[in-house]
């Protein structure tokens, strides 16, 4: 009788103890306790900003500026050294610019079908050839071509690490994002700084030799730090490109930046050498003078934009490409040196914060968003 009574009741337990060893089914988007599941959501939700990234992203345009400026903070002890004319110094201190330039465009472009982080890796990396150039050699016109035209590549760091470091944030945060990021070419202030004093006391090539210890820095640091951010969109193809360089205010923002922007780069890059040569200013004091214009172009930068914000980017671009016109040909009469350097200081900041605002503004209404 127990042992039949032990059978009968067997299987009215084992679904109880079957029960209480299976976990309870999941219902789709809950857990078992009946809450939101977030865990998996979390993996596909809208990033809201990476601090390590933006960090890493800022450190990367900052050297990058300093590299792609660094022949025209040296430009006073090259021309010297090698006994350049006019025309020649001229070219020595346009090809980064230039190179920097038309190397945006590709880069870009691979950043956007690789991932910003192995593109700003690789960049890095290839500074150490015109670096390593320049220290052991640089004898010769020819060897600050090629020099010019490799460093052009720390000038392309613009097209890899800002889009970088915004795709981390939501669209209404992303100008702040690429604010502080562009906030690297700061880094124009601190080559005018420091490099006409290290050339005086250890060589022009000596100081292509030291720039490689904040390159080092900084590739240790883009490595550590920077990732790639998990939204990606499908990746554009050639007709979405094709179609971009369809857009009217593509191009006149291509313009309007090689006037207020490049002026700002081109002016703090030949500064130098114009002090030198019209004022017969020493070195350091050409790159003290030179830094302090660069370091109002980056400090005031946000004023350009704030204004814009409040009366319109267009009506006051349109006035400050006056003003731009009429400082330039002020410069042209060479007038004394305390003036040339207000005139030229005070003409660059307020321009370029106009015109990446206004620019960005534009762009965000009718271009499509950052994927």
């Amino acid at each position: 009788m127990a042992f039949q009574k032990t059978l009968t009741a067997e299987p009215q337990s084992r679904p109880r103890a079957d029960a209480a060893a299976r976990p309870a089914p999941r219902t789709a988007g809950r857990t078992p306790q009946g809450r939101p599941a977030v865990a998996r959501e979390s993996a596909t939700a809208e990033p809201q900003g990476h601090t390590p990234t933006l960090a890493a992203c800022f450190l990367h345009f900052d050297v990058s500026f300093m590299l792609w400026v660094l022949l025209g903070a040296l430009g006073v002890y090259i021309a010297e050294g090698l006994a350049l004319g006019p025309s020649e110094k001229a070219m020595v201190v346009a090809i980064p610019i230039l190179s920097g330039s038309l190397l945006r465009v590709p880069l870009g472009l691979l950043s956007d079908r690789f991932g910003g982080k192995k593109v700003g890796t690789i960049m890095l990396i290839c500074l150490y050839g015109p670096l390593t150039l320049g220290w052991l050699s640089g004898d010769s016109l020819n060897d600050l071509m090629a020099i010019g035209a490799l460093l052009g590549v720390a000038g392309a760091s613009f097209a890899v690490a800002l889009p970088l470091a915004s795709r981390w944030y939501p669209p209404e945060k992303q100008g702040l994002a690429m604010g502080i990021a562009a906030a690297g070419n700061s880094g124009t202030v601190v080559t005018n700084l420091i490099a006409p004093r290290l050339a005086a006391s250890i060589g022009w090539q000596g100081v292509m030799a030291v720039a490689m210890i904040p390159l080092t820095i900084a590739l240790i640091v883009f490595v550590l730090l920077a990732k790639d951010s998990p939204r990606r969109g499908p990746r554009p193809g050639m007709a979405q490109y094709l179609r971009a360089l369809r857009e009217r205010d593509l191009w006149s923002f291509c313009l309007l930046y090689s006037v207020t922007f490049g002026g700002y780069v081109g002016l703090g890059s030949f500064l130098p050498l114009m002090l030198r040569d019209q004022y017969q200013v020493t070195p350091v004091t050409a790159g003290l003078l030179t830094a302090l214009v660069a370091g109002i172009g980056s400090l005031s930068r946000p004023a350009g934009g704030i204004i814009a914000d409040r009366v319109g980017g267009a009506p006051l671009l349109s006035m400050l490409l006056g003003v731009i016109a009429v400082a330039y040909a002020a410069c042209a009469t060479l007038p004394t040196l305390p003036v040339i350097v207000t005139v030229i200081a005070v003409r660059s900041p307020a321009v370029t914060g106009v015109t990446w605002y206004w620019s960005r503004s534009i762009s965000g209404r009718k271009l499509p968003r950052p994927t």
